[in-house]
């Protein structure tokens, strides 16, 4: 089961999304509705979907409209309440703490594509 994040985790994720967003803008694109790959472990690799993030008061989300094989196994949003967002590079975030419909533990990576 997915519990809420500790306050730090959940600002700490909220300053990885905020990164993110800046990559985006910077490049010309819109943080709303953009394409970026999307990858998670070794089910889908580098598909390219269409993403949005959006920064609310009380939370940040990331959106994925995915297709046919995302749909069937992976939620369509994530927050920084419930999971953990991270980044190892300019433009990329990983998302951390959540679960395929099955119940199984994913990381979902995201990377900026146009």
């Amino acid at each position: 089961m997915i519990k809420k994040q500790p306050t730090e985790q959940f600002c700490n994720s909220h300053e990885v999304i905020r990164k993110y967003i800046d990559y985006v803008e910077m490049y010309g694109g819109d943080p709303t509705h953009h394409l970026a790959r999307v990858s998670v472990g070794d089910k889908i690799r580098g598909k390219v979907l269409e993403v949005g993030v959006i920064v609310e008061t009380n939370q940040s989300k990331v959106i994925i409209c995915g297709d046919a094989e995302f749909c069937r196994d992976y939620h369509p949003e994530y927050t920084n309440a419930y999971q953990i967002f991270q980044s190892y590079a300019s433009g990329t975030l990983i998302i951390r703490d959540t679960e395929d419909y099955a119940g199984n533990s994913v990381v979902i990576e995201i990377s900026y594509y146009k």
